[in-house]
C-alpha cells in the first residue's frame, strides 16, 4: 500500500520539522514543507499531495485561508488546519472553506494523525461513492479533425492535438496542458485517451499521459519536459519505454 503524501504548509520552521517527523514515523510522506502559501501553490501545480496541513497563519502575502480558497478553486484535495488563533472570527472564515479538520496548537500527535488519516479515508470514500453522478455530467468536447476544442474562460480555443504536453487526472477530472494554457476538463482522463487517440500520447502513471515528442529526458522512473517531472510507474514502465527505439 502506498504511504499517503501531505504537504505541510507552516511558516514556524521548527514546528514544520517536528510535525514532519511524526507523520513520517506515523507511516506518511511529506511532498514538501513550506513557509508560505505562494510556495504551496507553487508546489501542487507540479505535485498532487493527498491532503494539506495548513498553518491558518502564514508569512508572504497569503494567509492560510487565502491560500485554501486558491487550493480549493483548481484542486479536490482535503485541508485540515493546524492553527494557535482561537478567535471566533477566523474559524468562522476557516470554516468557509470547508477544511476537514480543524486543530488547535499545541496539537495532540493522536488527534493530529487520526483527523489526517479520516480525512483522506472520508475524501475517498466521497470521490469513489460519486463516481456515476459525476461521470453522468461530463461535460462535451468538440474535435475537429486533428484538434479539440477546450474551455478558456467563456471561450472554447482550438487546440491542435500535437501541442499537448501532458494530461494530469484529478479525481474524475482532467487537466490538459499545452505550452502556454493549462485547460480543466470535468471528463475523466481515460474517457479522454480513448476518445482522442493521439499516438504520441501515452499513459505512464494513473494520474498522467505525456506526449512523447515533448520529453527532453528522463531519469530511472522519471520523464522530464523542461523542468516538469512525470512519473513512471511500474505498470506502465513498459508501455512507456517499448515506444522509445533503441540502436
Amino acid at each position: 500500500m502506498n504511504k499517503p503524501n501531505v504537504l505541510i504548509v507552516e511558516d514556524e520552521v521548527l514546528v514544520s520539522l517536528d510535525i514532519g517527523e511524526r507523520l513520517k514515523k506515523a507511516g506518511f510522506n511529506i511532498t514538501a514543507m513550506t513557509e508560505t502559501g505562494e510556495r504551496a501553490l507553487e508546489h501542487l501545480e507540479t505535485n498532487k499531495p493527498d491532503l494539506v496541513l495548513l498553518d491558518i497563519c502564514l508569512d508572504g502575502k497569503l494567509n492560510g485561508i487565502e491560500t485554501a480558497e486558491q487550493i480549493n478553486t483548481k484542486y479536490s484535495i482535503p485541508i485540515v488546519y493546524l492553527t494557535s488563533l482561537t478567535d471566533e472570527e477566523s474559524f468562522r472564515k476557516a470554516q468557509k472553506t470547508k477544511p476537514s479538520a480543524y486543530i488547535q496548537k499545541p496539537f495532540n500527535e493522536i488527534e493530529l494523525i487520526r483527523s489526517i488519516e479520516l480525512a483522506i479515508s472520508n475524501h475517498s470514500h466521497f470521490s469513489h461513492s460519486n463516481d456515476e453522478t459525476k461521470s453522468s455530467q461530463e461535460e462535451v468536447y468538440y474535435i475537429l479533425n486533428d484538434s479539440i476544442f477546450l474551455k478558456h474562460r467563456t471561450r472554447f480555443e482550438k487546440v491542435a492535438l500535437s501541442s499537448i504536453v501532458y494530461l494530469e487526472a484529478d479525481g474524475n477530472c482532467t487537466y490538459i496542458y499545452t505550452a502556454s494554457r493549462k485547460f480543466f476538463l470535468s471528463t475523466t482522463m481515460g474517457s479522454i485517451l480513448e476518445n482522442l487517440h493521439i499516438p504520441n500520447i501515452i499513459r505512464t502513471h494513473r494520474s498522467y499521459a505525456v506526449n512523447l515528442n515533448m520529453i527532453s529526458s528522463y531519469e530511472g522512473n522519471t520523464l522530464f519536459i523542461d523542468t516538469i517531472e512525470i512519473p513512471v510507474s511500474r505498470s506502465h514502465r513498459e508501455d512507456v519505454f517499448n515506444r522509445f527505439k533503441t540502436i
